[in-house]
This record gives structure tokens, C-alpha cells and sequence, in this order.
């Protein structure tokens, strides 16, 4: 093979490098009327992400005429996040992570916090805790929460989520919010909005893995083999 072909296809192997994009909001939902709308979708996905409607599990029942994501029927015999769950008294929320998006083949993402607003009735739910999973398996216990009898929202703001993943193409992240020791079959836990105008923000870093355009490799190329040329005229001199 001629020399400076050689040198040609070493020069454009090792242009082949990590970019990082930064999207800080990766996830978003806008809590709105849970009987006009049973399931939200997201209004924010981060590029190369697949987000996942927030829902309820079916063990709840939306309240009729309520402007927010708001439900009853929180069994009053589950005084545990496990039992909740098995009663399928839960909300659901997350996504996938894709191969590709508009910045290139993704390699990884990594969350940094979560942040989200829920609020009780009186004869609500007492108990709340979030929870995420990776692939179904390793989880992971944002926050828990202990009303305390108190029917005031309650803000839940840029908890640390680091510690989950890094997460790779194809790994899915789900959240599982759960309510427990309901004073009232009727009690009612709803998301409110959060200044911002979302009940739910996650955010983090999609990372993306990009190949140079074929323009800018043969310009580095072709300046690479022009000094290599100089460089030997000037070593023969």
C-alpha cells in the first residue's frame, strides 16, 4: 500500500472522537386533568431518548373534575411502598435510551436531579415514596416523604439521582411514585405544577459518539499529508 495512503487512513482513524451534549432538561411531564387525560405524555424528551407516558398503575380511579393529575382509591390497608405497588396504587414515568439522535450515536447518559410537586387531601394518603429502576432489576429510592396528617403541596426539589447509571443504548429507567396509609378510600394525591410550569423535571447529559464529516476528514487528511511531504524534502536535504 502506498505510503501515503497509509498515513491517509491513520490520520482519519484516530479522528473518530466523543462529542458531549448537554441537555439539562432530559425528561418533563405538565400535570393536567386526570379525567380528560388518564395518561400524560411527555412534553420534553432529551435527544436519543424514548420517554414513557406517566400513568397510573389501575389500581386508582382519576377525581372526577380535579385540574391536575389526581387520583383516589389509595387502598387503606397498604401501610408499605411494596404494598402499594402490589395493589398497583403507583404512578409510572421514564424512558429508553435510543441508539442514535440528531447529535449522533449515543454512548451513555447521566442524570443529575429530579425535582416534582405532590400534594394530598385531607383524608389522603399519609406516606409517599419515589423509586427508579434500571432494566426492571437495580433500584434505587429517590425520596420519602411523611405528611404527617398535613393537606399542603409539597415541593420536592433537585434531588440527586448521580447515582443512577451511567445508562447505556437500550437500558430503560422507570420511576415508580407510590402512596400508602390512606385515612380515606376517597382521599385523593395529586402532582401539581412547579413554577416552572412542569410537575415532574428530570435532568441530565445525553452523550453522543460523532464521526467527522467527510469534508472536514479529507481537508485534516490532505493538510496532514502535505506536512508530511515538507518533512521528508526537508529530511533529504
Amino acid at each position: 500500500m502506498n505510503y501515503k495512503v497509509r498515513c491517509l487512513i491513520l490520520l482519519s482513524a484516530t479522528l473518530l472522537y466523543p462529542v458531549n451534549l448537554s441537555a439539562d432538561l432530559i425528561l418533563s411531564y405538565v400535570s393536567s386533568s386526570s379525567t380528560a387525560n388518564p395518561t400524560a405524555t411527555a412534553n420534553t424528551t432529551g435527544d436519543g431518548l424514548i420517554s414513557d407516558v406517566l400513568q397510573q398503575a389501575g389500581g386508582l380511579a382519576a377525581y372526577p373534575g380535579a385540574s391536575t393529575f389526581n387520583w383516589k382509591g389509595w387502598d387503606t390497608a397498604n401501610t408499605s411502598f411494596a404494598e402499594a405497588v402490589a395493589a398497583n396504587d403507583s404512578w409510572t414515568f421514564g424512558f429508553t435510551v435510543g441508539a442514535t439522535g440528531t447529535g449522533g450515536n449515543v454512548s451513555s447518559v447521566d442524570l443529575t436531579t429530579l425535582s416534582m410537586r405532590v400534594d394530598r387531601s385531607g383524608t389522603g394518603p399519609d406516606d409517599i415514596e419515589l423509586r427508579a429502576y434500571v432494566n426492571g432489576g437495580s433500584e434505587t429510592s429517590i425520596f420519602t416523604h411523611d405528611y404527617s396528617d398535613s393537606g399542603e403541596g409539597q415541593d420536592f426539589l433537585n434531588l440527586d439521582i448521580s447515582s443512577i447509571g451511567p445508562l447505556a443504548v437500550g437500558d430503560t429507567l422507570q420511576f415508580v411514585f407510590s402512596a400508602f396509609n390512606s385515612e380515606g378510600a376517597g382521599g385523593t394525591m395529586d402532582l401539581e405544577n412547579l413554577s416552572s410550569g412542569n410537575g415532574i423535571e428530570v435532568n441530565g447529559m445525553v452523550n453522543f459518539s460523532s464521526v467527522p464529516e467527510p469534508t472536514s476528514l479529507l481537508m485534516f487528511g490532505a493538510t496532514a499529508l502535505i506536512g508530511l511531504q515538507r518533512r521528508r524534502k526537508n529530511s533529504r536535504a
